[in-house]
């Protein structure tokens, strides 16, 4: 089993650069993308069809926790490929948007410039002439890793059909990737008996929630290929951008939409996976309080101001946070949302520092804590580097207290402002805006909404 399991993945893998890219192809279309997910499908459903066979088992006297998964060896060897195929289907899940590695031929300005493919418009990394964009003129194409995100079509191209590609995007692999990972019914009678998914495998359990969490934090790093211009290749960890790389293009029409199952609208991938992670595991009965309550670490409860009254909407143990007309609580259990709204919270104080400090202050300040033997220092020491500048400016006593919150916040929090951009966008834009624009509130929103459940 894990040989026929390795063979689909392996001819998987193999067909990417053939069956995603145009080659020549009289027809190669958006429309398409339906019978493109439909035949992703099907190659994701055979590998599927190994935990299927080890659910009958389960079923029929074999529990997942039984010894003879282990000593027999056509039982192991099932549950190996089971096991083969979920991490498959997690690493497709977590494979990045396309990134292209420019090397400087500037001998006093070595080093790699790495760049979305997306934003220079361009099917592949080795077709972007690097001459024809600012900053790039003294560069040569080093490396590329990941898939690209959504599909593209070459500015070059001669088609001037609007749905004709010359790429088709990675997002309708991921989008199947995480229905056969997590389906409970599979669309076939004789499999959709009993309703396991690869959650109900002890050993992938970790590893999935793991990923789908990461994912929802935005705070993915996962092993990917990097390819050299030479040839060669090396695995390295790189992150997984849940927001800005990983937003679907509205789909070309309302029909592709519907079929597909996914909003006639530009979406977040990942707003789509939190919803379909909810919808999996709340929806059925005989999955009880173990999966309902992993449901709940997808969900936020939100609420409109200028529709509901706000009075008793926040309990005890429960986070709230107040962005424009919304207002999200997060009880203990939506421990997604609890950690962002912290995340939003830190990110609140760092607009109210720098607006009450002033851009000068926080450099000097943000200078002595983002030394390396001052970052590793315990608090009260980085707090004792703070009053010793605030003597040296003469601060009022409550720019003191500001500069003691700077020393208290997370060293990844205090070297991001010592980005110019950055702490100019916090001095001048209002707090309002700048908590709608963060990252941390954009993942909330992606959340399903458990009042309207």
């Amino acid at each position: 089993m894990v040989e026929i399991v390795t063979n689909l993945i392996e001819s998987y893998h193999a067909a990417y650069e053939y069956r995603n890219f145009r080659r020549d192809r009289a027809d190669f279309s958006l429309i398409g993308d339906i019978a493109y997910a439909s035949r992703i499908g099907q190659v994701f459903s055979e590998i599927r069809l190994m935990l299927e066979a080890v659910e009958r088992m389960t079923n029929r006297g074999y529990p997942y926790s039984d010894e003879r998964w282990l000593t027999n060896k056509y039982l192991a060897d099932l549950r190996a490929a089971a096991k083969m195929g979920g991490e498959f289907f997690l690493k497709v899940i977590s494979i990045p948007d396309k990134v292209c590695y420019f090397e400087s031929l500037d001998p006093l300005k070595p080093g790699l410039i790495p760049k979305p493919l997306r934003a220079f418009g361009m099917p592949t990394c080795e077709s972007v002439n690097p001459k024809e964009y600012e900053g790039f003129e003294s560069t040569q194409l080093y490396a590329q890793s990941g898939r690209l995100f959504n599909s593209v079509k070459d500015p070059n191209s001669s088609n001037y059909y609007a749905d004709q590609i010359d790429v088709r995007g990675y997002w309708l692999d991921q989008l199947m990737a995480v229905r056969y990972l997590l389906y409970r019914q599979v669309g076939n009678s004789s499999l959709d008996k009993e309703g396991d998914n690869y959650l109900d495998l002890p050993e992938l359990r970790g590893p999935i929630l793991k990923t789908l969490t990461e994912l929802s934090l935005n705070r993915l790093m996962a092993p990917t290929e990097v390819e050299f211009m030479d040839g060669s290749k090396m695995t390295l960890p790189l992150s997984v951008d849940s927001i800005w790389m990983r937003r679907v293009e509205k789909p070309i029409h309302p029909i592709v939409a519907r079929r597909l199952g996914v909003p006639n609208r530009p979406f977040y991938l990942t707003e789509y996976f939190n919803q379909f992670i909810a919808h999996q595991l709340t929806n059925f009965t005989d999955k009880e309080s173990l999966e309902k309550m992993t449901a709940e670490l997808f969900k936020v409860a939100v609420f409109d101001n200028r529709t509901a009254n706000l009075k008793g909407t926040v309990g005890s143990n429960q986070k709230y946070l107040d962005v424009g007309t919304q207002r999200f609580v997060a009880a203990p259990e939506n421990a997604i949302a609890q950690e962002l709204i912290r995340s939003a919270e830190e990110f609140r104080t760092q607009i109210v520092l720098v607006k009450a400090l002033g851009i000068d202050v926080i450099k000097k300040a943000v200078e002595m804590l983002t030394e390396a033997e001052i970052v590793t220092l315990p608090l009260d020491q980085k707090i004792v580097q703070m009053e010793k500048l605030a003597s040296q400016l003469n601060l009022t006593a409550p720019n003191r207290k500001n500069l003691r919150q700077l020393a208290g916040l997370p060293n990844a929090r205090i070297t991001d402002l010592a980005d110019q951009g950055l702490l100019t966008k916090l001095a001048t834009e209002s707090e309002a805006e700048l908590l709608n624009q963060d990252s941390n509130v954009e993942l909330l929103r992606m959340l399903p909404n458990s009042v309207a459940n």
